[in-house]
């Protein structure tokens, strides 16, 4: 253990067409067609041993994996809150699309961590939005992003994982970090179209008046008929 290994891949010759003329050429000249003619790379690393390993019992030890990720982009914005903690206009929920194919079921997603980018906020995919592919994040810490920013979803896939899943233990969700709502100028202005409307309903009813002409059915417990037959009106 702790014995320093080292590899290499340096068999590879570099191809290069000045290489038969390298006696008559320049050196200038050499050192161009080498650079820009190289056809495969040339590799070297090393590193401790850490622990002893049979290659042909515990290879499924080791956890290979490729990273990779999907990129959606931000459709929609909602409602903005101003964080208690530092006072900044936030949004808890986003609204998403280009991720997912309009046919792609999107059950298998659900929980899984977007990252906003520039930002760096992170959040979680909790829903489906409407049925053309678009979706819906919540962030609990909240988010800055805008509308056009960019969705990133990185996951790993490890070579012998039987349930061939996403991982994504690397990203953590954030703490809570809870805020007011913010009363948009547009949001005010419906409020008092509502509050108007509301307030004039009793005077702008129509009415009108009749004679009950006659009553139909039988008499309830408290004096009154089902049914009338008004004129008049």
């Amino acid at each position: 253990l702790n014995s320093l290994v080292i590899g290499s891949r340096l068999d590879h010759a570099i191809e290069s067409s000045g290489v038969s003329n390298a006696a008559t050429t320049s050196h200038t000249s050499d050192a161009n067609s080498s650079t820009t003619t190289a056809s495969s790379c040339r590799l070297a690393f090393c590193g401790r041993l850490v622990t002893p390993m049979d290659p042909t019992k515990d290879f499924s030890r080791i956890r290979w994996y490729s990273p990779k990720e999907r990129r959606g982009v931000i459709s929609r914005l909602g409602d903005p809150h101003q964080r208690q903690d530092d006072g900044k206009i936030v949004r808890y929920e986003v609204f998403g699309t280009d991720l997912f194919k309009k046919e792609t079921l999107l059950k298998p997603f659900l929980g899984m961590k977007l990252v906003t980018h520039p930002q760096g906020d992170i959040g979680e995919l909790k829903s489906a939005f409407g049925t053309s592919g678009k979706f819906r994040i919540y962030f609990p810490a909240g988010t800055t992003a805008r509308e056009g920013d960019v969705l990133i979803m990185p996951f790993k896939r490890f070579v012998h994982d039987a349930e061939k899943k996403m991982r994504q233990e690397d990203l953590i969700l954030p703490k809570a970090r809870p805020g007011s709502r913010v009363e948009t100028t547009k949001s005010k202005n419906k409020n008092n179209k509502a509050n108007a409307s509301g307030g004039n309903s009793s005077k702008n009813k129509p009415e009108a008046t009749g004679q009950i002409e006659k009553v139909k059915g039988d008499k309830l417990e408290n004096g009154k008929y089902p049914q009338a037959i008004v004129a008049g009106v």
